[in-house]
């Protein structure tokens, strides 16, 4: 992850991405006929699914970010944490394997700090807001 200088849309897909491991891979098919993708998500392929998790997270940051600028800032920082914490406890709160429940606090834990990296490396005071799932033990 370069740090020093991040656009908005640069840390959005950091801390999506956060929870997939390098070299997880999606296995894709496309018909460019009628112009749709799959996704192959089966036992064999896990991390394809962290990745579909990912891009579903990223879209929905880049819409809670709507309307602030492009520039690295506590307000976006903040509003992406607040947004970050809102995604994880909705699939908490819809999660019908409570085993998941620490995997799903987990994630949300490594985007927490990924973004107070960020934070640190462009020397941008943020005050995280209150997040309990940053802090479940």
């Amino acid at each position: 992850m370069k740090v020093n200088t991040m656009t908005k849309n640069e840390i959005i897909e950091s801390i999506a991405y956060a929870n997939v491991s390098p070299g997880t891979t999606l296995v894709e098919h496309s018909i460019p006929s009628i112009g749709i993708t799959f996704s192959r998500l089966d036992s064999s392929n896990i991390g394809g699914a962290k990745i579909v998790t990912a891009r579903i997270f990223a879209e929905l940051l880049v819409i809670d970010t709507i309307g602030l600028p492009d520039a690295p800032s506590p307000a976006l920082l903040e509003r992406l944490h607040v947004a970050s914490r809102n995604f994880h406890q909705a699939q908490i709160d819809g999660n019908v394997i409570e085993a998941l429940e620490a995997e799903i606090v987990d994630s949300h834990r490594k985007v927490v700090a990924c973004l107070r990296k960020i934070a640190s490396e462009l020397h941008i005071p943020y005050k995280e807001p209150d997040d309990p799932l940053s802090c479940q033990q």
